[in-house]
């Protein structure tokens, strides 16, 4: 009987190896197979925090999966994915947590696919808040229901609109963003890029650019990158709120950031 310790075990297992029987017969000789034991049959192995255990009648890697064997990484007992939502798995909107460019894009919560705003902004590596709401279809301002729906002050929650210009390329669309408690002054747009008019775009001709649906346009992440300009008043604050791509959807993050990921030009464009 002897004593080893195998590489990652933390107690040692006892090797029990019986002699083995020789008997004498006129003719041959037979010679019984030792016979070697185990003890004991269940391990622990520790790798990387967690747990593993190996033994008889369980063959199950619990590596990251409840007893049922579904995958718990971010998970609750139903498989459901958590991110997001609370223990029913449903979404708990306004609880969304701080995203980096470093983690995956669950705007919104598990149960509602990323927008092509928020992998863009995750692939940028730019820190932001994903921020969910009822949406309601009738309201009359998409933009005032937001910053009322998420508690925020308009002058914070802006709007994405799609003006038509004469400008040559893009067919001539040019993004402004502007407040939600504010309109885009049409005459101060044509003027800071420089063509003889602006009037808002068809709205399907807007989606179809965009990718977005009407009332969910972001300026990020869009489908053709347009010439676009944030209203010079988002600089007066330290956080500010868009659609995050989809109604009932938005995003928080610093100007600068957003002035980064859409090659944005600043203009006192609202009135």
């Amino acid at each position: 009987m002897f004593r080893f310790a195998p590489a990652g075990v933390l107690d040692p297992v006892l090797v029990s190896v019986s002699r083995p029987r020789v008997a004498a017969t006129p003719g041959f000789v037979s010679v019984s197979r030792p016979r070697v034991s185990l003890t004991p049959f269940l391990c622990l192995f520790r790798a990387r925090g967690w747990t593993r255990m190996c033994g008889m009648g369980h063959g199950h890697n619990n590596a990251g999966h409840n007893n049922a064997g579904h995958d718990t990484a971010g998970h609750n007992n139903t498989g459901h994915d958590n991110a997001g939502h609370d223990n029913t798995g449903h979404d708990v909107g306004n609880e969304a947590a701080q995203i980096t460019g470093h983690e995956r894009a669950r705007a919104g919560g598990g149960h509602q696919a990323a927008t092509p705003a928020t992998l863009a902004l995750v692939a940028a590596g730019v820190a932001f808040r994903a921020r969910g709401y009822a949406h309601d279809p009738g309201a009359p301002a998409y933009g005032l229901e937001a910053a009322t729906e998420l508690g925020e002050a308009p002058e914070r929650v802006f709007k994405t609109l799609i003006a038509a210009t004469d400008l040559p390329g893009h067919k001539g669309l040019v993004v402004a963003i502007v407040p939600v408690n504010c309109q885009l002054d049409m005459k101060s747009l044509a003027r800071h890029v420089h063509c003889k008019r602006a009037e808002l775009a068809d709205p399907a001709l807007a989606q179809r650019v965009t990718g977005y649906i009407v009332g969910g346009i972001s300026p990020i992440g869009q489908k053709t990158r347009l010439p676009t300009v944030l209203d010079s008043s988002a600089l007066s604050h330290e956080m500010i709120l868009v659609s995050g791509g989809r109604r009932g959807l938005d995003v928080e993050l610093s100007p600068a950031d957003l002035i980064l990921v859409t090659s944005a030009t600043t203009a006192a464009v609202a009135r």
